[in-house]
């Protein structure tokens, strides 16, 4: 029967003020567009609930910013300043004033005053060397208690429209922000480990600061810079986007013997990549040493995410130092991160991985300073998707692991089931909730077909956080291979840094028998390596997504945007887009993405009368499909 889909993307568009953008009409009438605004980072990128924070927010074409837009309720930003580095002319002046000052009798004010100067055009030669975090817009963020935790994006509204999102948390603990020294370190070099095979700059041990002294549980806000940006120091001009030796951050704290220590990290989820720089992320690492300087536990990664997490059982009394820095020993103005520790919850693995949509789920939960190991998924009130669970440890709500959520009948997996003669039998439509249990473990199904009907055979696992990397493979009665399958990837999952989960679609050649088998491709295995596996016929569907994520036009004007549809399942007829819940005037031009095609450039016109605020227009797309 035909059915009609409808898929919503967000993306924003901002109504510029109807001053500026008649100030804009002139270079766009002559075939150049106006400058677009750039946030390039936000630090400290978070703060915590009940508390008011100050946020310097760096990049490009900010001047006149007005606001701030966050996609979480309960934050609310002011402007507070506004700052950029000198131009080439005042530089000018400024150093011929120096020189000009250097002729006169020195004084301690006059000396004083030099000092300034000299950081002033140092500060100016960095912050031009990055034009695109040259320009500094500071706000002062005030979070209501009941804010919603978790990580969330700011964006500026400034009079040429909105800037791309920056990354911006709401955390439960107390916050810190780290310290700068006063005076940079000395660091040594390391051949090969740079850009390029060049030197890279590591600090030695005995040259670092002394750590900065927190309390737990806290979250730290810091930033890698480089080691000539402290303060203290002018700095010498760098060529745009070129690395510096970094810094390394170290944080003192106390713990007490039999803590459950958790220390994570989040850089990559901050900024996940920077468009100018080669390799385009911070990659941190994070060590924790005893009280004598030893290394204890040490992470530059936690599984296949980037960003590292530590666990560690304190041992005995005393203090224990903490140090995070770039793997490459690099600094940048925009290697900004948060660095939570204590006796925290942490969520490792879930089982099952998802759940009928409509319905509660008993989910057994694994990880670190949890109270329990079963929660329910409450998804009653939800139709398909993917919802985020998390537990709660007193006041203190874990990280979040995606949970599925879908239509299709859902089923668990019965061990055992390794061999042809153990295999469950298995009635399409159904999603198995299974698991890899040990190493070298391989789940086997059956399923039974016509000639020429089609299936669909797809592993979900690496795409709601767990290890498998999945091999997945389909045999007749006699054992023979018909298809195999390892990584396959969603375009969906974007920034999924390892696409390893399997699907197979074909055809029964024949009548029969057919058996799949389920395996991790490392063969390894474990409570944590959950997957659902969906068996079924084809089931055509699509998604959206819209780029850019945010337009900026003014009022009476129109702004293009690209959409994308994903297809799955074979699915290849047009999809007809409109606008869902848009202001009265705002209209799309252009609303179909043809059959056979995968995305299309549209039209949104601006009404004449502008909205006050920056607004939230809906893609939605509606396609026949027969099923």
């Amino acid at each position: 029967m035909a059915a009609q889909h409808s898929r919503r993307p967000s993306f924003r568009a901002c109504g510029a003020l109807a001053a500026l953008a008649l100030a804009c009409a002139a270079p766009a009438a002559r075939g150049q567009a106006p400058n677009s605004p750039h946030a390039g980072f936000a630090f400290p990128a978070g703060g915590q609930q009940g508390t008011s924070v100050r946020v310097a927010v760096g990049g490009r074409f900010l001047e006149g910013t007005s606001g701030a837009v966050f996609t979480a309720r309960g934050l609310r930003a002011e402007i507070a300043g506004y700052d950029k580095p000198l131009n080439p002319r005042e530089l000018t002046e400024l150093r011929d004033k120096l020189q000009q000052m250097q002729k006169g009798v020195m004084t301690p004010e006059l000396r004083r005053e030099m000092t300034g100067i000299r950081a002033r055009i140092g500060d100016s030669v960095r912050r031009n060397a990055s034009p695109g975090l040259s320009e500094i817009v500071t706000l002062t963020v005030a979070i209501d208690a009941d804010a919603e935790p978790g990580p969330w994006q700011l964006r500026l509204i400034t009079p040429l429209g909105l800037t791309n999102p920056v990354g911006f948390s709401v955390g439960q603990v107390p916050e810190v922000v780290e310290e700068e020294p006063a005076v940079a370190t000395p660091a040594l070099a390391v051949p090969g480990g740079g850009r390029g095979g060049a030197a890279a700059a590591v600090p030695p041990a005995a040259a670092l600061a002394p750590p900065q002294r927190i309390t737990l549980p806290a979250v730290v806000n810091g930033r890698i810079i480089p080691a000539d940006s402290r303060p203290g120091r002018g700095g010498a001009p760098r060529q745009p986007n070129q690395y510096q030796p970094g810094d390394a951050d170290r944080f003192v704290f106390e713990a007490r013997k039999g803590q459950d220590l958790v220390i994570a990290v989040s850089a990559r989820d901050v900024m996940p990549y920077l468009a100018d720089a080669v390799p385009g992320w911070f990659q941190a690492t994070v060590a924790l040493f005893d009280a004598a300087g030893r290394e204890v536990a040490y992470d530059d990664d936690y599984r296949f995410q980037p960003d590292p997490v530590l666990h560690y059982r304190i041992p005995a009394d005393g203090e224990y130092t903490v140090e995070i820095k770039d793997a490459l020993y690099r600094g940048r103005e925009d290697f900004v991160y948060r660095l939570s520790a204590g006796e925290l919850p942490f969520v490792t693995s879930v089982f099952p991985l998802g759940g009928p949509a409509r319905a509660k789920t008993a989910v057994q939960v694994s990880g670190w300073n949890l109270p329990t190991g079963t929660v329910t998924l409450d998804a009653s009130g939800a139709g398909p998707g993917t919802a985020m669970l998390t537990v709660r440890r007193g006041t203190l709500v874990s990280n979040r692991v995606p949970f599925a959520v879908d239509s299709v009948r859902d089923v668990l997996e019965r061990e055992p089931n390794d061999s042809i003669g153990s295999a469950a039998t298995l009635t399409l439509p159904v999603i198995v909730n299974g698991r890899i249990q040990a190493a070298g473990d391989v789940d086997v199904f059956t399923v039974t077909g016509r000639a020429g009907e089609q299936v669909v055979a797809e592993i979900t696992a690496r795409r709601l956080g767990s290890p498998l990397d999945s091999v997945l493979e389909l045999t007749d009665a006699t054992g023979a291979r018909l298809a195999v399958s390892d990584d396959v990837s969603d375009k969906g999952s974007g920034l999924l840094t390892h696409q390893a989960d399997s699907r197979i679609t074909l055809s029964f050649p024949a009548n029969g028998t057919y058996h799949l088998r389920v395996g991790d491709l490392q063969r390894k295995g474990g409570p944590e390596y959950g997957y659902r596996l969906r068996v079924s016929r084809p089931q055509p569907d699509f998604e959206l997504r819209v780029t850019p994520s945010e337009i900026n036009a003014g009022a009476g004007t129109s702004a293009v945007i690209t959409a994308h549809a994903i297809r799955t399942d074979g699915f290849a007829g047009d999809i007809v887009l409109s606008l869902k819940g848009a202001p009265p005037g705002f209209t799309l031009s252009g609303g179909l993405v043809p059959a056979g095609q995968d995305h299309v450039r549209l039209t949104v016109n601006v009404p004449p009368m502008r909205p006050a605020e920056p607004v939230v227009l809906g893609l939605e797309g509606r396609a026949a499909i027969q099923r």
